[in-house]
């Protein structure tokens, strides 16, 4: 049996951990435009600097050679051809699946309140880009005109 999983998120890596314990034979693929494993439910721990990006993952070093789960980083799925059982990539090739898991989760998004937007020193946390770029700008401790990070959790 040949296993998809489109997201590298705590849904998909869990979802590929279980189908490896129903499955010890089966082959698993994961698709997701990570490139790194990683729980976004702690970026900001990372944030903060209490964990740095090491310490946010929910999975051993090892777990997919361990569990023996292909991963396509940094791919991005950009179709779900059902009638040829397959799952289109943006580089142009194909994944065969004959079961498939979209466990792509969200993105973030600025909502459309006027001129919030456009405003300076808006952002949204989603995933290890986002944290970079934020930490980028002046994380861990504070940016001008806001909060001290840490008193937020």
């Amino acid at each position: 049996m040949r296993y998809v999983i489109i997201g590298a998120s705590a849904a998909g890596i869990k979802a590929a951990g279980l189908v490896r314990e129903l499955d010890p034979e089966g082959g698993i693929t994961i698709v997701s435009r990570d490139s790194e494993l990683y729980s976004r439910c702690m970026l900001h721990l990372n944030l903060a600097g209490k964990r740095d990006e090491n310490g946010i993952s929910f999975v051993d070093a090892d777990f997919l050679d361990r569990n023996r789960i292909a991963w396509l980083r940094g791919e991005n799925a950009t179709d779900i051809l059902v009638d040829a059982g397959e799952v289109a990539l943006e580089s142009g090739r194909n994944i065969p699946y004959d079961k498939l898991l979209i466990a792509s989760g969200a993105s973030s998004c600025i909502p459309p309140i006027p001129r919030f937007r456009e405003a300076k020193n808006v952002f949204a946390l989603r995933n290890i880009g986002d944290a970079r770029d934020l930490a980028a700008r002046g994380c861990p401790g504070s940016i001008p005109g806001l909060v001290k990070w840490d008193l937020w959790w």
